[in-house]
């Protein structure tokens, strides 16, 4: 869930920074205070406090700016609320009717079942009750352990937390490729990865010599954000000259990433 979202504090800061945005310079307070609802105390303590944060200028009383700073936090915070309608859309609001999920053990027809994630896939188990948290709904066929399964009527929420994507930095070719990778490193990194993306030959040949399953090659940024986007752990493994490339994308998309290096140095 964003950050805005579970925080009033920066949700009303986020706000008043639009306003601010929107109305420069001569914004006045109590205009703002009127749109948010709150008092003009209130937003004159907010705008104090985000001067001192950097993210407002103000050369005099009543003149109001926002700076690059500002500018950052607005897009990062949009980003997130994007990425976060775009699960419930996708996710959450295409399943009120008939959603598609893998059948943990066998399920008859009309049974109440349970709905959770397990590396990105979703399953059903039956035997749930109305009181549980969580996701719950009906199965509409019979099924068999492993099976597709319908479910209907889906009332609740499926849990699922966003995971930040792990960047691998490796060498270029130019600069040794495969042959200066530290793998006793690189394999302690991918171990405990659900889901492994690779861009680039040199990141698929340390791969293959890591004796470590490929998950996806093309469209590396994409599936691995994909991946976290669904609670699973993710990493690329890319070459040093690709990873501002892959760090651009993924904050096109919203996403949390780290970054390491397993270049032997």
């Amino acid at each position: 869930m964003p950050l805005l979202l579970k925080n009033k504090k920066n949700s009303t800061k986020f706000q008043i920074l639009v306003e601010v945005a929107s109305g420069q310079p001569n914004i006045r307070q109590k205009d703002i205070a009127k749109k948010l609802d709150i008092t003009p105390q209130a937003v004159s303590e907010y705008i104090k406090e985000m001067v001192k944060e950097r993210t407002i200028f103000s050369p005099r009383k009543g003149r109001y700016y926002i700076t690059k700073e500002g500018i950052e936090y607005i897009t990062k915070n949009v980003n997130e609320l994007k990425n976060y309608a775009t699960f419930i859309l996708d996710d959450v609001i295409r399943i009120i009717d008939v959603s598609t999920a893998i059948a943990d053990g066998e399920i008859k027809k009309g049974d109440l079942v349970g709905l959770y994630l397990k590396k990105g896939i979703l399953y059903a188990h039956s035997g749930a009750k109305s009181s549980n948290r969580g996701a719950i709904g009906e199965s509409v066929y019979d099924v068999l352990d492993g099976e597709d399964v319908g479910v209907k009527d889906i009332k609740g929420f499926i849990e699922m937390e966003e995971k930040e994507v792990k960047i691998i930095k490796i060498p270029n070719i130019k600069d040794g490729g495969s042959r200066r990778v530290n793998y006793p490193r690189a394999k302690k990194i991918l171990m405990g990865v659900d889901f492994i993306s690779v861009l680039g030959l040199e990141a698929y040949t340390v791969l293959k010599k890591s004796n470590l399953k490929m998950d996806s090659f093309f469209g590396a940024v994409e599936a691995a954000r994909d991946a976290a986007k669904h609670g699973m752990s993710s990493a690329i493994l890319c070459p040093d000259d690709e990873v501002e490339r892959v760090i651009n994308g993924l904050k096109r998309m919203g996403s949390r990433y780290t970054l390491e290096s397993v270049i032997d140095e």
